[in-house]
């Protein structure tokens, strides 16, 4: 076919999902672009899991392309021990030899004083979950290494009781 189309008005219909470049999209695939969906993270540590709670509808990303944006927060009530780990809802773009920052996390201590403290969250090399490092640490993490993540940091219990909140931003390149 060569030249203009008039459609009269009419739609074009039974087209399949576009899947390469220079494919027509349908109306649901453009509508899905940006669209936030829910999750549920579930935190864990290297030695002994803490525990804590998230809510998949206060937990949101999206994805556009390999470009992942996200945000969240999670209720920590008891510490577990060793690094703390989140997961990433997609899977990033494998890293083999470097920690890859991608995004912050702030850690809000609810013991009725004004505690907070930020920490990068760095992507852990060939995983799907990332540590947040303190971003006041003037230790800067050997490759493959995290070990200057402080569990106290979040342990409700050491800072006084109360509840701990961290709440999380990112960006990310997906596999």
């Amino acid at each position: 076919m060569s030249g203009a189309i008039a459609m009269g008005g009419n739609k074009v219909t039974g087209l399949a999902a576009a899947s390469a470049n220079g494919d027509a999209v349908r109306y649901e695939q453009y509508a899905a672009i940006g669209t936030y969906s829910a999750w549920t993270p579930t935190l864990t540590a290297a030695s002994s899991n803490p525990t804590a709670s998230a809510t998949a509808s206060e937990n949101r990303y999206t994805q556009t392309g390999k470009q992942v944006s996200g945000w969240g927060h999670m209720n920590v009530t008891a510490a577990g021990g060793g690094n703390y780990r989140l997961p990433l809802p997609v899977a990033p773009k494998s890293t083999s030899a470097y920690h890859k920052p991608i995004g912050w996390a702030t850690l809000i201590v609810d013991d009725g004083g004004a505690y907070a403290r930020a920490y990068r969250l760095i992507q852990v090399p060939s995983q799907t979950y990332c540590h947040a490092v303190d971003f006041d640490s003037s230790t800067v993490p050997a490759v493959n290494t995290l070990s200057n993540v402080d569990v106290s940091d979040i342990d409700a219990a050491a800072l006084g009781g109360g509840s701990v909140y961290l709440v999380w931003q990112f960006d990310y390149e997906a596999a």
